[in-house]
């Protein structure tokens, strides 16, 4: 096992110095100019030389990109040109929102897709079966921003059970039940998308072990339908499931921009497009390069767990 564990951590440090490589030069592909937004477009042309003099944007681009990296590795990912304030602080206080909407997302994604396809495997071919088929190709194939919408019309603006957006109320203030209590919209618009997906691919997984043969033998021995599904089936069939959970994770961590931009949730997704319209690109560096970091780890984690679930995995790759 430390010999699979050593071999997986030491296969992402090429990863992630890929990952520092594409967060710096898809910025120079962004029409625009730091200096010039900072001194805005009236300033004179000599002035916004100075400046690029002064955060070296005039420098070949290795050499922009080794000084970021040498930076970045002291944790000092630049300065805000629209806040002023320095980068790292700023994005990860950020991403800790981001990540309180992507967990919860996560969880109810798994918890429901995961429970809708075992359901649908046990009646495989029935009328539940078909029925929750559809449900996940309905969820899976509606748009975030929309969903978003109906969501808030319905619970929001007609019941009056939940607020429309933000993190908290302005007259409560900050606190762990209002975060909680603003959560749910947001969570559930990304969760029941991501949930479609789950539950097809946990039924197609589920169908597969459920039709082996000692799945049969432990029927005929008088072993209860439960513990068969749990214990022996679930376990069994958890790899094709721990991989979409890992990829849903990902995808929820990079792909929120849109539901937090329809929720007012202040999360990295949010920041990042103000950012862009902004033309704050040390910002926008500094997002992509964390989330790009806590994308690879999550793969990165999903990979660990395979060793666990099928020691098979670990033998393979020695």
């Amino acid at each position: 096992m430390l010999r699979f564990l050593l071999r997986r951590v030491t296969g992402v440090v090429p990863v992630l110095i890929g990952v520092t490589i594409v967060a710096f030069g898809i910025i120079t592909l962004i029409p625009g100019d730091p200096a010039t937004a900072i001194l805005g477009p009236q300033a004179s042309g000599e002035a916004v030389a100075s400046l690029r003099a002064d955060m070296g944007l005039d420098r070949p681009l290795h050499v922009q990109y080794w000084r970021w990296l040498s930076d970045a590795l002291h944790g000092d990912l630049g300065t805000s040109i629209r806040f002023g304030e320095p980068v790292a602080p700023l994005v990860i206080d950020r991403f800790v929102n981001t990540l309180w909407l992507a967990g919860a997302s996560l969880l109810i994604a798994t918890m429901t897709g995961v429970a809708a396809g075992l359901v649908a495997a046990r009646r495989a071919g029935s009328v539940a079966d078909r029925t929750i088929m559809f449900g996940s190709l309905l969820g899976n194939s509606m748009p975030h921003f929309w969903l978003g919408i109906l969501l808030i019309v319905l619970f929001s603006l007609r019941l009056g059970w939940l607020p429309t957006g933000g993190m908290f109320s302005i007259r409560e203030g900050p606190s762990l039940s209002q975060t909680l209590h603003h959560l749910i919209l947001p969570a559930a618009t990304l969760g029941i998308i991501a949930a479609g997906v789950t539950a097809r691919l946990a039924r197609s997984a589920m169908v597969e072990v459920l039709s082996q043969d000692y799945i049969r033998t432990a029927r005929s021995v008088g072993v209860r339908e439960w513990v068969i599904t749990w214990k022996h089936a679930l376990k069994n069939g958890s790899l094709p499931i721990v991989t979409i959970v890992g990829a849903q994770a990902g995808f929820l961590l990079s792909g929120a921009v849109l539901t937090e931009i329809v929720f007012a949730w202040p999360g990295l997704g949010t920041l990042m497009f103000e950012s862009i319209k902004q033309r704050d690109f040390p910002v926008v560096q500094g997002g992509l390069l964390l989330v790009a970091v806590a994308v690879t780890f999550v793969n990165l984690a999903v990979d660990l767990i395979y060793g666990l679930l099928d020691p098979r995995i670990q033998h393979a790759a020695r």
